[in-house]
């Protein structure tokens, strides 16, 4: 294209990319003109984010050996042109406050506060609404930064404060402390334990009697003895201070159930910490039960009559056996609980061997008992007739017809009971004994939960055997074999060399 002398030739501003980042609503690359501004670009950038620091910018600029740095104060944004490569960032303001001041605990607002030229602590403490009423006056404190970024620590008596004396000026970024009395002492509480409804742990308030507290329980259970209430105190500083075996001051008091204010009880008050025991009535028993099922009349749960019942007064109460009762079967199962010295026992031993199962930490366990109820039945009343216990479980088999037959075995089964059958012609029954049986250490268990072994030495004395019995052959422990070789390989060359050295010795006296 040629031009001619009318033409004018239209040449665009050559175009500089930079970069911004940092606190502006835009980050990015930008391309401005060649000689546009840093505040063209920061407008560009749709301008200054909220917290950006906009007293100056740092610009990173390629020179033409190397890069090179530039801070450009807010006056200067609009002289300082851009050039192709420049990379602009904005910084944040500072994260601290020019006048913030600050005060927590036991005042009614607390918080952050202005710090207004002048301002004491005095002017502080009515910004937050004044002292509570259990605000601590004997002593205050300033956390305060010093000039060289180090804490110090500032203490005052607030009530010569607010009784304008000894006030102090505060300064930026000072935090008062003012405390409640009740955060400076120990929480006090009474408690109460024994026969009440809601025996537990309450806060302690001023002019409460035993009434107060026991109203505030629940109440009395019915077992409850009203005769004799202890109130176990703890010593004041000043006996505590003196050095005697006195540990806890002791009170007893008698109540009663309608918790009416008598003269001695409105007259005791209890005071912090005070423990409130209320006992049970000697006499008093639970209603413990017992169940019994089975060949009886009537099976099912009874209630103890008294502490002297025994299995044959239970067997009375359930109307008797009824024909096919096999007595001589029949089981006890007693529940009891442990006491927290045997599950600590039973916890350390879990510890030492992993596995035992964690049932046994249960709080109540069950176990059975060996009665012989035929020869209870026969002589009622006797040492073998056990006293009831809450939670026994009587059981009354049907006479049995098999015997089971177990262990090491050639082949273990249930076969009819024969009265004349002995242990040993059972266990051929059921194909004899296998390799590995231990014969000598044979045993029955009997259905009442009884076990009786194999007696004698020379003459072997089997136990007998009754309906639903079960012989047991146990196994032998296997022994560990090792291999001697080594052993012996070791004591003959030790000879060797003992033999050697004699040798010598006789060689070297002749």
């Amino acid at each position: 294209m040629q031009l001619r002398e009318q033409d004018i030739l239209f040449v665009p501003p050559y175009k500089t990319r930079v970069e911004i980042e940092g606190e502006v609503k835009r980050k990015g690359i930008f391309e401005i003109k060649n000689d546009e501004t840093i505040s063209d670009l920061i407008r560009f950038a749709g301008g200054f984010g909220d917290k950006a620091y906009s007293q100056s910018l740092t610009v990173l600029r390629n020179n033409n050996k190397e890069r090179e740095v530039r801070n450009v104060i807010a006056s200067d944004f609009t002289k300082f042109t851009m050039q192709n490569g420049d990379f602009v960032r904005t910084d944040s303001i500072l994260n601290r406050f020019s006048n913030r001041v600050a005060i927590n605990g036991a005042v009614f607002h607390p918080g952050n506060f202005e710090l207004t030229p002048g301002m004491k602590l005095s002017d502080l403490i009515k910004k937050a609404d004044g002292l509570r009423e259990d605000a601590f006056m004997n002593r205050g404190m300033i956390s305060r930064i010093k000039e060289d970024n180090s804490p110090e620590n500032i203490s005052f008596d607030i009530k010569e404060v607010m009784q304008g004396r000894n006030d102090i000026v505060l300064r930026k970024e000072d935090k008062v402390s003012i405390r409640s009395i009740f955060e400076l002492r120990e929480a006090r509480t009474v408690s109460i334990e024994g026969e009440v409804i809601k025996p537990q742990t309450f806060e302690y308030e001023e002019n409460m009697t035993l009434g107060d507290l026991v109203f505030k329980s629940g109440g009395f259970h019915e077992e409850a003895d009203l005769s004799v209430v202890e109130v176990t105190r703890r010593l004041s500083y000043e006996q505590a201070a003196k050095v005697t075996d006195k540990m806890n001051e002791i009170f007893q008091f008698a109540l009663t159930r309608d918790l009416k204010l008598s003269p001695e009880d409105a007259a005791f008050k209890l005071q912090p910490f005070d423990l409130v025991f209320v006992r049970r009535a000697p006499g008093y028993r639970d209603q413990g039960t017992f169940y019994i099922t089975g060949e009886v009349t009537y099976a099912g749960t009874y209630t103890i009559s008294d502490k002297n019942e025994r299995l044959s007064d239970a067997i009375k109460r359930a109307g008797g056996l009824i024909p096919g009762a096999f007595t001589t079967g029949a089981t006890l199962t007693r529940k009891s609980k442990q006491s927290a010295a045997e599950i600590e026992k039973k916890k350390q031993l879990m510890r030492m061997d992993t596995t035992l199962m964690d049932t046994i930490l249960t709080e109540y366990r069950s176990y059975p008992v060996g009665i012989a109820l035929d020869k209870i039945l026969e002589s009622p009343g006797s040492s073998i007739d056990l006293m009831l216990q809450p939670g026994d479980v009587i059981y009354v088999p049907r006479e049995l017809q098999t015997i089971k037959v177990s262990g090491s075995v050639m082949n273990p089964l249930a076969l009819t009971y024969a009265k004349r059958l002995t242990v040993k012609r059972y266990i051929n029954m059921a194909g004899g004994y296998d390799d590995f049986a231990r014969k000598s250490r044979t045993y029955v268990i009997y259905p009442n939960g009884t076990t009786e072994t194999t007696k004698g030495f020379i003459f072997r004395r089997s136990p007998g055997i009754t309906p639903g019995a079960e012989i047991i052959v146990p196994k032998k422990i296997e022994k560990k074999h090792t291999d001697n070789t080594l052993k012996w390989i070791s004591i003959a060359s030790g000879l060797s060399s003992l033999l050697i050295a004699v040798i010598t010795l006789v060689n070297l006296s002749k």
